[in-house]
């Protein structure tokens, strides 16, 4: 469905929230977006419209799907249990379990075109007048020195297969007509990159805002480098009308597209940017996009997103791709039932994996951290249910866990075996309770997650790591199994937010050591410590 259209059916329920740009400061109206977010099927998106002495009328829209019914609303689909049964039927067509990853993605695949002309696709363009600066660039936090495209889904062409990628990058305004281009490390942007900079020749991109929902889910999406994306989102969600430009192919149905090329040896700084990590980002160097034309809709909108702490809609994003992978995920891997990526460490991989009886972790964690979604986990825990597709609440599922035995470091990733049948763990007594609480005397706080639940796992808030561990030393033999050091300002948020910020600061390599019977993570700030954003 394009934008445009579901923001019309939106607006027809009464679900947005209308304002001018620079009716509210630019970190005000991000905040407001989060607020309606969390409120769930209640919230309402929120369009900031473009003032009237604004050059060209393009407004900017947060919180466009704030929930999973909205985002597959917006697909065509029903609820998450049918996407999940789309897949598995196309998987069926394939016969056999597949050894192979790329060709399990293959059945997901339309690969017919159907192409408009591109002056009737886009009615205005603008070339020698095109500016970066008529764009409603967002600036969430405070410390943000900069503006953001936040929802820009950058396509260049693999001159190796002749696929246009398709890809979710932020991108950085620097001026009228530059931008930085955030790739991370091992995507194919930055592998398409990568070898004309190799070359010293520009790479042509083209930067869409505003894209079909099917197209945006798509470019979020794991896919093997050989597959495109475009194929896979008219799979999702319908055929999709293509215009071709500069030899690649870019969706019709966006709302302004933004023609130009990386220079293959320029870079510039980004400004800092408040990321999912609950962190401001360090400054780094960035390939320099150039703009040499703008093509737009005739009221066009620019979508965004807003960063921070769990929920956000890229965690809606991220669900309904957990919702494909997990059938495809099975289908290679038969010993996997399904399993849930954790809101709090989804863009670290993070996930709780739900195995069959007997399948043993050690012979299919090798394969599954070579799969793509998983190269970069620092977090995999894995549990098993003996009554079919029951979950367990994951900090309940930890009753299995074997905390001498059941824990491990893999390639940088804490790997958590629970897929024990009863607790193991040392016998839980209110002494242990007793003991922590006079911790707090030894300026040593403990706090257990999940409201106390088995004593088992806790955070503790110490100035340094050294108290925290003679804070343990000195509890031994009732202090918890597993013990979380956080920095003491931390103190009083919800476990959510702790793992978060937990997952975010532990350096794995360095920060684990045992302690007696107890697993303690270093988690504390690092030094100098980073600028955390501000927890809306």
């Amino acid at each position: 469905m394009r934008l445009d259209d579901y923001l019309t059916r939106l607006d027809s329920e009464h679900k947005i929230i209308h304002a001018v740009q620079g009716e509210y400061a630019p970190t005000l109206a991000a905040r407001m977006a989060l607020e309606q977010l969390r409120l769930g099927d209640q919230g309402c998106a929120l369009q900031l419209h473009a003032p009237a002495s604004a050059a060209l009328p393009i407004s900017l829209v947060l919180n466009t799907y704030s929930t999973e019914a909205r985002l597959l609303r917006a697909l065509g689909i029903g609820c998450a249990d049918d996407l999940s049964r789309r897949v598995r039927q196309a998987l069926d067509t394939l016969l056999q379990p597949s050894a192979d990853w790329r060709t399990a993605w293959s059945a997901l695949q339309e690969p017919r075109r159907q192409y408009q002309d591109r002056s009737a696709a886009f009615p205005h363009s603008l070339d020698q007048s095109a500016s970066l600066a008529l764009l409603p660039a967002q600036r969430n936090f405070p410390a943000e020195t900069g503006s953001f495209l936040t929802a820009a889904v950058l396509f260049a062409r693999d001159e190796a297969n002749g696929i246009t990628h398709a890809g979710i990058y932020r991108i950085g305004i620097l001026g009228p007509r530059t931008a930085t281009v955030h790739f991370l490390p091992g995507s194919d942007g930055e592998r398409i990159f990568q070898r004309y900079r190799q070359r010293e020749e520009p790479l042509p991109v083209h930067i869409a805002l505003g894209v079909p929902a099917s197209l945006l889910v798509a470019a979020a999406a794991p896919l093997p480098p050989q597959l495109d994306e475009i194929s896979f989102a008219q799979w999702l969600g319908g055929p999709l009308p293509l215009v071709s430009m500069a030899g690649a192919e870019i969706p019709a149905d966006a709302q302004i597209v933004l023609s130009g090329f990386l220079h293959p040896t320029e870079q510039q700084r980004e400004s800092p940017f408040g990321n999912h990590t609950g962190y401001y980002t360090e400054p780094r160097p960035c390939p320099v996009f150039h703009l040499e034309r703008m093509w737009l809709k005739a009221r066009p909108v620019c979508q965004g997103i807003v960063t921070g702490r769990p929920p956000t809609e890229s965690h809606v994003l991220g669900g309904v791709v957990e919702r494909m992978l997990a059938p495809l995920l099975n289908h290679r891997l038969p010993g996997i039932v399904d399993f849930r990526f954790l809101p709090w460490g989804m863009y670290h991989g993070a996930a709780l994996i739900l195995l069959k009886p007997g399948t043993d972790v050690a012979d299919i964690l090798p394969l599954l951290r070579r799969l793509k979604p998983f190269v970069r986990s620092r977090l995999l825990v894995f549990v098993v249910s003996h009554d079919g597709l029951h979950w367990p609440p994951w900090q309940t599922a930890l009753a299995g866990l074997d905390c001498q035995r059941g824990i491990s470091l893999h390639d940088g990733c804490l790997v958590v075996n629970a897929t024990g049948s009863a607790s193991n763990g040392r016998a839980l007594s209110t002494q242990r309770q007793k003991l922590l609480e006079q911790m707090r005397q030894k300026s040593v706080e403990f706090a257990f997650a999940w409201h106390g639940q088995q004593r088992r796992i806790a955070f503790c808030f110490a100035s340094s790591f050294a108290d925290a561990r003679q804070a343990v030393e000195d509890s031994s033999p009732l202090a918890p199994d597993v013990v979380v050091v956080l920095s003491p300002h931390h103190r009083g948020g919800d476990d959510t937010t702790l793992f978060w910020r937990a997952l975010n600061n532990v350096e794995l390599s360095q920060g684990l050591c045992r302690v007696g019977d107890t697993l303690m993570l270093n988690a504390l700030d690092t030094q100098p410590p980073r600028q955390p954003i501000p927890l809306w």
